[in-house]
């Protein structure tokens, strides 16, 4: 609303407005409305406060382009301004100004949101040049590779590590001499110095590492030691949700308390306790090795945080104790300690979605699993769902065992059922359907024509057996609607010719087979049998 609004840091923003120099725009009222409105709406709506402050930085990056260039941010200019300025960051991004996936988040949030202010339904952002470039978030690259498969062994790998630091991040550890140490169950070491690493260009840090003892040091540097306090907070919090597949917003709002648990066949019901009756409603289920782990940390915690200093099962802190209650974590503390380890580090997400998955098949059962992850049908499918290429196989097969199970016939293509059953209209004098001669397949109500360029090989070669065959023996000197080989020939060249004039792919097929044919190279199939005739033919020349 005000000149140079967006200049500086948000937290000043009350400098700017008890100054008597700010100047009201107030042309801008209207789209500020606007702004306001759906922002708003999405929060109501039960939206991610993450995903709101993602919005307002683009909007503020934006203004702050706009107003450097003194351009009028209204309603009716607010289209073009946006091409212009996601233009510019094209342009930032091909000259090594800005990283690719920075621009592209950019403007496509300001798009998206653009695009219910002006009710558009195809999308601002798909007219700019990174909807037409090859930029992809690398997130979602990365998801998807893992995504293809579920990887347990890196999973199992990634627990080990969650568990390893929430095993060694006591509070005794957190509380002793710097560097705190982080040991891995595989030998290895992660050494936090915190702001307190030797050699620090920091004049202040330098001079306490250098010159303060030990144990000074402990009392000196222990308001700044909430990043370990939070990096175990963000390993209890992931393999809480690997456990119960609840989903990060959920999680972040449960409050803690005293719980009671209620034994299952491998596992326990997770009650709250009221005043101190054991039947409240069931909060989450847990497997029976997770009971330890999760008491473990209620006492940690516990001891940390009292309740009434906070009612978060898993509180996050800064450095000045307040809570950000309202935002998920991003987990980069996890996330870069994973990558000095070179573990793949699996988020929350991916986490529940690899529980999900793993859960279905190890019941097999949909239902169960949609009640498993509190999720509709359709929620599961397009968000979580992983499909597995053994079951994927198992189920088609199933599905055409039951509907048309094609089994592989003595001719060229396939069968429906191993029990030969002639076609209503088979002449009289063609080979009877039996299984066994492949001729018999041609007037087989059961035999199936497959839809491929193979197919279209084979049925050419076996036309081109079945003319030498014709005219290698006395079967010529039968008439033609009399003879059992010539019946085939005109059946498969029925059959080609149907395929040809089918599509335009078939007909290409059809005369790349016959091309194949001219040049004396056969299908595998019959390639040994017209070897043979031809053989014979030769043989037959020489007396």
């Amino acid at each position: 609303m005000y000149e140079n609004g967006v200049v500086g840091n948000v937290r000043n923003s009350k400098k700017l407005l008890a100054s008597k120099n700010k100047r009201l725009l107030v042309e801008r009222l209207p789209l500020v409305v606007k702004i306001h409105e759906v922002l708003n709406g999405k929060i109501v709506g039960g939206g991610s406060p993450l995903t709101l402050r993602g919005k307002i930085v683009a909007i503020r990056a934006f203004f702050r382009w706009a107003e450097e260039r003194r351009a009028s941010i209204t309603i009716e200019s607010i289209e073009n301004l946006y091409l212009a300025w996601a233009d510019y960051l094209w342009e930032r991004f091909r000259n090594g100004a800005i990283d690719g996936e920075h621009a592209t988040n950019l403007a496509s949030k300001l798009g998206s949101l653009i695009d219910e202010i002006l009710g558009f339904n195809l999308g601002l952002h798909s007219r700019t040049p990174f909807c037409k470039s090859k930029i992809r978030s690398r997130n979602r690259s990365r998801m998807k590779k893992a995504s293809e498969k579920l990887d347990l062994p890196r999973a199992f790998e990634f627990g080990r590590f969650l568990h390893d630091v929430t095993r060694s991040l006591t509070i005794e550890n957190i509380q002793s001499t710097i560097p705190v140490v982080i040991s891995l169950s595989d030998g290895r070491t992660l050494k936090e110095y915190l702001r307190y690493k030797p050699g620090s260009k920091n004049f202040r840090v330098a001079a306490i590492t250098s010159y303060t003892p030990p144990a000074d040091i402990i009392a000196e540097t222990f308001s700044s030691r909430y990043p370990l306090i939070n990096l175990r907070v963000m390993a209890e919090l992931l393999i809480f949700i690997s456990q119960t597949a609840i989903n990060l917003a959920e999680a972040r709002k449960l409050k803690v308390g005293k719980f009671s648990y209620k034994g299952l066949s491998d596992g326990y019901e997770v009650r709250r306790i009221y005043k101190n009756r054991k039947k409240g409603a069931v909060e989450f289920e847990i497997f029976s090795g997770y009971k330890e782990i999760f008491e473990h940390y209620l006492k940690w915690r516990n001891e940390l945080y009292p309740l009434e200093a906070n009612d978060l099962l898993f509180p996050f802190f800064s450095h000045q104790r307040k809570t950000f209650s309202d935002f998920a974590p991003s987990f980069e503390a996890v996330k870069s300690r994973c990558e000095m380890l070179g573990i793949t580090s699996i988020l929350a997400r991916n986490l529940r979605k690899l529980k999900l998955n793993w859960f279905a098949r190890q019941t097999k059962n949909l239902q169960l699993t949609l009640e498993q992850g509190q999720h509709t049908k359709e929620t599961y499918f397009r968000h979580y769902h992983i499909p597995n290429f053994q079951m994927a196989l198992v189920e088609i097969s199933s599905f055409y065992k039951a509907h048309d199970p094609t089994l592989q016939a003595a001719g060229a293509g396939g069968c429906s059922i191993a029990s030969p059953l002639a076609i209503s209209a088979i002449p009289k004098h063609a080979t009877v359907p039996d299984c066994i001669s492949p001729a018999g397949c041609l007037f087989c109500a059961s035999h199936r024509d497959i839809d491929s360029q193979d197919h279209a090989w084979s049925l050419a070669s076996y036309r081109h057996y079945k003319t030498l065959e014709l005219a290698t023996y006395k079967s010529q000197l039968i008439q033609h609607n009399s003879n059992p080989c010539a019946l085939a020939i005109d059946a498969v060249t029925s059959k080609l010719r149907s395929f040809a004039e089918s599509n335009q792919n078939r007909a290409k097929w059809v005369k790349e087979a016959l091309d194949r044919v001219a040049e004396s190279h056969y299908h595998p199939k019959w390639d040994g049998f017209i070897q043979l005739l031809e053989a014979a033919d030769e043989d037959t020349a020489q007396y």
